[in-house]
């Protein structure tokens, strides 16, 4: 009987869907059920690691791409610092920003952040006192230089230098990383006279101001007092400064904290601290952080991080008697 009519041949057939031998002359060599169905379930097999493999492939290119596009629309933290380049050179947009001098400010920069390009300036090359902006120079120094779960003690010295809506006294003690916190959110100056000989943290910054290739900038001390001019910086060199700072994820997170608190170490005590950008607290959404600094000679100061339109913007004002109105009115523009 062929091999066609038995009922094994049958059973066989509905299982792979076809027959197999092989001829050559008058001799005809067939493949035995067990074979066959080796055959099947090794095929099977095959194909399925076949499969596999290519949807490994595919997902890991989509993964890819959805980790280009998350970059392309990242949060600050995202930027490339090390192509040092493409972060230094800050190109002029061909920008529709409108050219209307109506801000009070002496000095104003505005920077597109995905994209690295300057969209406004006035007089952005123009040295200034810069006030507490130095604070975001020197609080990004001391971040990365000293122990922040150290603790530091007020000293005589350091406890002279108020000015801010924090005072502390000498003799009390507070972690470093506290003192970071208090000279960002309420401006405060006498820790970081304490935390280090001041003449080391100046002589740091002003290399970390080299490094970054600053030649408008120079700190004379570590608050920003006005030093009879000594302290002084331009708008287009803050955007540089304002962009390694607000990529720091901790000091962003200070720069945009409405109210905190830091603990003085010997009586335990909790000390309320505000923040002094005002944004904070009218909740001005497009604002998310933010560095404050005033003094007689350098007018009102303001730095600001701000997202609209699912971009991001840094905002540098200098010199203004009115920084809240001129950032509104660029917020405004953008």
């Amino acid at each position: 009987m062929p091999l066609t009519d038995s009922p094994k041949a049958d059973s066989l057939k509905i299982i792979t869907g076809s027959y197999s031998s092989f001829s050559k002359g008058n001799t005809t060599s067939k493949l035995t059920n067990v074979h066959m169905v080796y055959i099947f379930f090794g095929s099977l097999i095959i194909s399925l690691f076949v499969i596999f493999i290519f949807n490994f492939i595919f997902n890991s290119l989509d993964n890819q791409k959805q980790t280009i596009v998350n970059k392309k629309s990242a949060s600050v933290e995202l930027l490339d610092l090390r192509n040092f380049n493409t972060f230094y050179v800050l190109e002029k947009a061909k920008a529709t920003f409108p050219i209307i001098n109506d801000y009070e400010a002496q000095a104003i920069a505005v920077l597109d952040v995905y994209s690295n390009r300057i969209i406004y300036e006035k007089n952005a090359e123009k040295r200034m006192p810069i006030a507490s902006i130095t604070k975001m120079v020197t609080t990004k120094i001391l971040y990365d230089t000293v122990n922040l779960n150290g603790i530091t003690t007020i000293t005589n010295q350091a406890a002279q230098y108020d000015g801010s809506s924090l005072v502390l006294r000498s003799g009390e003690k507070f972690s470093n990383r506290d003192l970071i916190k208090a000279a960002i959110i309420p401006s405060n100056n006498q820790g970081l006279y304490a935390i280090q000989d001041p003449e080391k943290t100046v002589r740091q910054a002003n290399e970390y101001i080299q490094a970054l290739r600053l030649r408008d900038t120079y700190i004379s001390n570590p608050a920003g007092f006005d030093d009879n001019g000594r302290n002084y910086s331009t708008a287009r060199d803050v955007l540089h400064i304002a962009k390694v700072f607000f990529n720091n994820q901790e000091l962003r997170d200070y720069a945009r904290i409405e109210r905190s608190e830091i603990r003085e170490l010997t009586t335990n005590r909790e000390i309320p601290i505000y923040n002094t950008n005002d944004f904070l607290r009218i909740k001005y959404t497009p604002v998310l952080a933010g560095k404050t600094g005033t003094t007689e000679k350098a007018g009102q100061n303001l730095c600001i991080l701000v997202e609209k339109n699912n971009k991001r913007y840094i905002i540098v004002i200098l010199g203004s008697t009115n920084r809240y109105s001129d950032a509104i009115k660029i917020i405004d523009r953008l």
